[in-house]
């Protein structure tokens, strides 16, 4: 797998008492701007002025008439015309005018997720062969034949398995393995428990005791299961890397540990290795890539007829997060106390909102297909492809003239910029996504969301098997057209801004030039801008995990970074949480790449709107969100808090400062040697 920043947790702030509602973060004192994106610290007295508080000034008024939504613990602009993307593709679904296999499918997978009558009419029946399965499992060998049967679909073998591109070799796919999510997504959180963490292992206990009780399980035998789970997790967890390690700025060549068959085989005296790889064996693989060695060896030394039970409420606890929110209303209400306890936030689920959510995630390519039809033109995917080209223009002529890289890491540079796989709004071949071999049972076949799942998870193993074996398809897309954001890919080298993110403040036809470049055209210049960093830097033209920077330029570009990273950190969003600067370092740069990229095409454009262009940046990043969401994102998320990437990256250009007469005493004003730019 490629960098698996896992969902982690934070670090110690003050207790907060559950009380079923957002609570407010107050302005830690000493901080330049108050953390306009938590729920709470706005409210109409705020003063907001441009030059004191730009991300604030901009979007104060939609702050103070946003509601976040009940099934949501942050809104933001991305969610904004992710709902829009849902309303259209919803409409299309519900007119039934789609004929093709496919839009039968996603019809009839949106109508089980939707109807929650027929749901409830169900109850929890539809996972008891699940559940009891799990539970009626009476020995280690029961435990290996039950994780060795490749259709057993809706749980692992407590072990990831995923085929992607080779980091080494993109020409050529390989077979990855990894450890299984743990409940408390971090394991940095099992050797030192934040008080997130914390109300995390709560809200989950509750939700797996009220989950197995559903099933005939008592409480005390639940409570029981939980902890045993918990104790072999923290075990697990010890030989695991957290965010701390995977942050680190080599960690793709780390967790690139090609292990031979034999070796495995060698490793696993009584996991059933070579049982549950046998459907990848059998097509002549015999090399795998292992991202965590040291956790291979913690699995197979546990796996023991001592911890058979602690295995078993594992497997479990992973059902009961496949499956619960495609039960009944019951389970449903289990889901949202899980979540509110969590993030400190009434929370209730939408079964339609849900639904779209779930098809859009399973069936991807078969809803991208119906959204682009019906909504997105060519003409639209040839503007947006002339806005990449013109970015990809500056950014060659800014590499080839860079003096702080060497001459030869300067032509590789452009040779990789020149290499780009370009992928804008949807697919040119539709045929790559073939979904005929995927069928469901119809309800009176005892056809249900489960066994629809169990269906889909079927279809995808098989169709991954297929492809294992194959030489890696570059025209194929990662990302579905609805999707609502854009990427950089190191292992194809590709720039992706699916049709999802051409609407809304990212993308208007009628609006100025201006301000889609503060849109989607600031997208484009930060993806690209991922292809040259740390990160980036460590994958050739072809996608292959192969640095071609010298020491001297990583040297120098480590040295221009740290001012970055300093500057972040000095910033507290919550009181004891400072923002990680080093966690969110690519982020960062990729914001100020893209920016000094769009300002040198910006210079070349007649009655260019400087205002349109800051503004629409500003609004592209606003957001209302929990303080207990925004407790998680600042261990977890790469990317700094919303308001700071809107000041900290305006403050850096001189542009901004013209256009709205900031001057030295402004809260936005930072001194022209205090300015960091690294590109």
């Amino acid at each position: 797998m490629k960098r698996m920043i896992r969902s982690a947790v934070s670090i110690m702030l003050s207790f907060v008492m559950l009380t079923g509602t957002a609570y407010a973060a107050e302005k830690v004192p000493g901080q330049k701007w108050i953390d306009a994106d938590t729920v709470g610290n706005v409210t109409e007295d705020t003063q907001a002025d441009l030059r004191d508080n730009f991300a604030l000034a901009v979007n104060k008024d939609w702050i103070l008439n946003t509601e976040l939504p009940s099934d949501k613990v942050s809104t933001n602009a991305y969610n904004e015309l992710n709902d829009e993307v849902r309303e259209k593709i919803t409409a299309l679904i519900q007119s039934g005018s789609g004929t093709s296999h496919e839009a039968q499918l996603v019809s009839r997978l949106y109508g089980d997720f939707a109807d929650m009558t027929y749901r409830n009419s169900l109850g929890i029946e539809p996972a008891r062969p699940y559940i009891d399965e799990i539970l009626n499992i009476r020995s280690l060998d029961e435990l290996s034949t039950f994780l060795s049967d490749p259709d057993r679909q809706l749980t692992s073998p407590l072990m990831g398995i995923s085929i992607s591109a080779d980091s080494k070799d993109s020409s050529k796919q390989a077979v990855y393995l990894y450890p299984q999510m743990l409940s408390l997504d971090d394991a940095d959180e099992y050797a030192n428990t934040t008080a997130l963490g914390q109300r995390r292992k709560s809200a989950n206990e509750t939700g797996y005791v009220k989950f197995l009780k559903l099933f005939g399980v008592s409480e005390e035998e639940a409570e029981q299961r939980y902890q045993a789970m918990f104790a072999l997790e923290t075990q697990l967890a010890s030989a695991e890397d957290g965010t701390s390690v995977q942050k680190q700025e080599n960690y793709d060549e780390i967790s690139y540990n090609p292990t031979d068959l034999n070796t495995l085989l060698r490793e696993a005296a009584v996991y059933p290795a070579a049982a549950v790889l046998k459907p990848y064996t059998d097509l002549g693989i015999r090399t795998f890539i292992m991202t965590e060695p040291k956790w291979y060896a913690k699995l197979n030394k546990l796996y023991t007829e001592e911890n058979l039970e602690a295995w078993k409420d594992i497997l479990l606890y992973e059902a009961e997060k496949k499956m619960i929110t495609s039960l009944n209303q019951e389970c449903l209400d289990i889901y949202d106390e899980k979540m509110s306890g969590i993030y400190q936030k009434d929370y209730q689920t939408n079964p339609e909102k849900a639904a779209y959510t779930r098809v859009s995630a399973l069936l991807d390519m078969a809803i991208g297909r119906m959204y682009c039809d019906a909504y997105v033109t060519e003409q639209t995917k040839q503007d947006v492809k002339n806005l990449v080209n013109q970015v990809i223009a500056c950014y060659r002529k800014r590499l080839a003239n860079e003096s702080w890289l060497s001459e030869e890491t300067r032509k590789k540079a452009v040779e990789k910029l020149d290499a780009i796989i370009i992928r804008v709004a949807y697919p040119d071949d539709w045929s790559l996504y073939d979904y005929s071999g995927l069928n469901f049972k119809d309800r009176n076949e005892g056809g249900n969301l489960v066994e629809n799942l169990r269906a889909i998870y079927q279809f995808d193993h098989e169709k991954s098997l297929k492809d294992a074996v194959k030489p890696t398809d570059k025209q194929k897309w990662f990302a579905s057209p609805q999707t609502v954001n854009g990427f950089y890919y190191s292992s194809d080298n590709s720039i992706n801004i699916p049709a999802g993110i051409l609407g809304g403040v990212f993308y208007d036809p009628d609006k100025s030039e201006a301000s889609n470049m503060g849109g989607v055209g600031m997208t484009i210049g930060h993806e690209i801008s991922h292809a040259f960093d740390s990160n980036g830097s460590q994958y050739d033209k072809n996608g292959n995990l192969n640095s071609w920077w010298t020491e001297e330029d990583r040297a120098a570009f480590r040295e221009r970074v740290k001012k970055v990273e300093n500057y972040y950190a000095t910033f507290e969003p919550i009181s004891g949480i400072h923002v990680d600067g080093e966690l969110t370092k690519g982020e960062t740069v990729a914001d100020l790449g893209g920016m000094t990229c769009l300002l040198e095409i910006a210079k070349s454009k007649e009655n260019f709107s400087y205002s349109d262009f800051f503004s629409n940046w500003a609004r592209k990043f606003r957001g209302k969100m929990t303080a207990g969401y925004i407790e998680e994102l600042l261990q977890q998320d790469p990317h700094a808090p919303q308001y700071l990437r809107i000041n900290v990256t305006a403050q850096q250009f001189q542009e901004f400062y013209d256009t709205f007469g900031v001057v030295e005493g402004d809260n936005m004003y930072l001194a022209p040697e205090e300015r960091f730019l690294v590109w």
